[in-house]
């Protein structure tokens, strides 16, 4: 027999207990890999155990304040492996969302829609009278033609008088607060949900058919959603400045008095924007519930956050007070209680208006004013 025979028949045995060897060796890394995940978690144990007798055994520190500072601790270290992308990962993305959501509107803002309809012409024709020294009674503190608060015709009047007498400058009010609204919007979501989840949301609202079909109108109904969220979101960071054992005390004041300022600009906008000091009234008893160790603290901040809309709105209340059957003429018209239909049949009435509600996004038959319809 060749020596290469005999070389290769020597070999065959250990190419047989190969793969022995290597299920072997693959079971023996799987174990070592099993105990170094217990150690991982035992030491990351213990980091949490220290990091809470530290804090505890710090003197001059309640055991509210302290529970607190482990918690946001824990938040912390659990934070930091849950969320995938840095923070500036997120504003680079937020910002490509609110570019893309401004291009869209941007696009021939001034020829679709087409057809200027007859609100945008009064509110054009109120801003050209300003432009041309004939303001409204009492001026930015008056009334505009519907009659509501003068502020977002003189808003309006500023754009025209920048970009021109055009039918683009008259919509770009909205175009851009609209866009605006959609920054809030995804950090009150991230708040709660995922970055995905959050993300996929605010791309839904940027590109729905009513909310961009009101970004092109020259009309003020949608400054309303950034007002509202920019005060929803200002309240939640207030809350959060209260549990949290910050170095500045005095931001939650500062948060507490932003939102008041947002539900002031409420008050000045459309009509629908008095619901956003009802709304805030209404979550008291919510945020009572989950800061009721800190309750006086948080009835303070209600205190500034109302007191500094009543100073902002101070002004335009006074003459409101003074006019108020002129002031609400445009709501004894409008409002359903006033409607025939209700007086003969209300809950008939109800019923319709609720399932007009339901059906509304999708279905634009039950639109009694189709010129508003995006479709």
């Amino acid at each position: 027999m060749s020596p290469r025979v005999t070389q290769s028949r020597e070999c065959l045995p250990e190419q047989a207990n190969e793969p022995e060897d290597l299920e072997a060796r693959i079971s023996g890394i799987r174990q070592q890999i099993s105990v170094l995940q217990r150690e991982l978690a035992g030491l990351e144990q213990r980091q949490r155990d220290r990091k809470r007798r530290q804090v505890l055994q710090r003197p001059g520190r309640s055991a509210a304040s302290a529970q607190a500072q482990v918690n946001s601790q824990l938040r912390t270290l659990e934070g930091d492996s849950i969320h995938k992308l840095s923070q500036k990962g997120e504003l680079v993305l937020l910002g490509l969302l609110v570019l893309f959501a401004l291009v869209i509107r941007i696009y021939r803002l001034g020829s679709f829609p087409d057809t200027v309809l007859a609100d945008e012409a009064d509110n054009a024709q109120s801003s050209i009278q300003i432009l041309y020294d004939h303001p409204p009674e009492n001026g930015l503190f008056g009334f505009d033609w519907t009659p509501q608060p003068a502020f977002s015709v003189y808003k309006e009047a500023a754009f025209i008088s920048i970009f021109g007498f055009n039918i683009m400058a008259m919509r770009l009010p909205s175009a851009l607060i609209s866009t605006l609204a959609l920054i809030p919007f995804c950090m009150l979501l991230r708040r709660q949900f995922s970055i995905a989840a959050s993300f996929l949301a605010t791309i839904l609202l940027a590109t729905n058919v009513w909310y961009l079909n009101f970004s092109h109108s020259g009309w003020n109904n949608i400054d309303i959603c950034f007002y509202m969220l920019m005060a929803m979101l200002f309240l939640m960071w207030a809350l959060d400045a209260i549990q949290a054992s910050s170095e500045r005390p005095w931001l939650k004041w500062v948060y507490f008095a932003a939102s008041g300022f947002f539900c002031a600009l409420g008050l000045y906008g459309y009509p629908s924007g008095r619901a956003i000091s009802l709304a805030v009234a209404a979550f008291f008893p919510v945020a009572w519930f989950f800061n009721r160790s800190h309750f006086k603290t948080l009835l303070l901040g209600y205190v500034v956050l109302f007191a500094v809309e009543a100073a902002i709105f101070a002004p335009e209340g006074i003459y409101v007070a003074r006019n108020w059957e002129h002031f609400n003429g445009r709501s004894k018209v409008v409002i359903i209680f006033d409607n025939p239909d209700f007086k003969a049949d209300p809950w008939g009435t109800m019923l319709k208006q609720l399932d007009w509600n339901v059906r509304g996004p999708w279905d634009g038959r039950v639109n009694n004013t189709p010129q508003y319809s995006p479709t």
